[in-house]
């Protein structure tokens, strides 16, 4: 990982090095580990929010994308970035299943403790949107509005069906059209 800031401090600036599937993306400055959410393998400027994961790990969040990574892409969703349905839509395809294979391959060694196994290329799919035949979504009587929508002064249909916003349970995103389910 590239490391052009000094100390772990407030706006500093870092490269993410990993994108990660299970719990966040990551950058390194000396031998902290910072957990980034949402965006991916690009220069960033974060802010640590304080948050001590352990002596090893912070957590931050991002305040400005300075460059952005070569890999990204337009999001098809217009719910990207706040339903948490397709979290690296904006991350091409092909660097997705790279990163995916290479964190299956980071747990097998590192959580299984194997270093002695025959790694075999992950299979992508055919269909990148559409593909799932299976979504549980949640209806609500008092959907969740964005800030857009609270400041427009308008009045809104409260009852929603969708997906729970990241990390709020009680939170439910109104989805008209999930590029994840099938049409069929």
């Amino acid at each position: 990982c590239d490391f052009l800031g000094g100390g772990l401090l407030d706006n500093e600036t870092f490269v993410t090095s990993k994108m990660l599937f299970t719990r966040n993306n990551k950058s390194e400055s000396s031998s902290k580990e910072i957990f980034l959410d949402g965006e991916n393998l690009e220069l960033v400027e974060i802010k640590v929010d304080g948050n001590i994961l352990d002596k090893k790990f912070y957590e931050a969040s991002l305040v400005e994308i300075k460059q952005k990574s070569e890999n990204r892409v337009e999001p098809k969703c217009e719910h990207f970035g706040i339903c948490g349905g397709c979290k690296a839509q904006h991350i091409d395809y092909k660097t997705q299943l790279s990163s995916k294979e290479q964190q299956v391959f980071d747990a097998i060694e590192r959580i299984g403790n194997q270093s002695d196994f025959t790694k075999m290329p992950i299979v992508g799919s055919e269909e990148i949107y559409f593909y799932r035949n299976k979504l549980e979504y949640t209806a609500s009587d008092s959907r969740w509005l964005t800030y857009e929508q609270i400041n427009s002064d308008e009045e809104f249909d409260r009852r929603g069906l969708g997906f729970h916003v990241p990390g709020m349970f009680d939170k439910i995103i109104d989805i008209d059209k999930c590029y994840l389910q099938s049409e069929a």
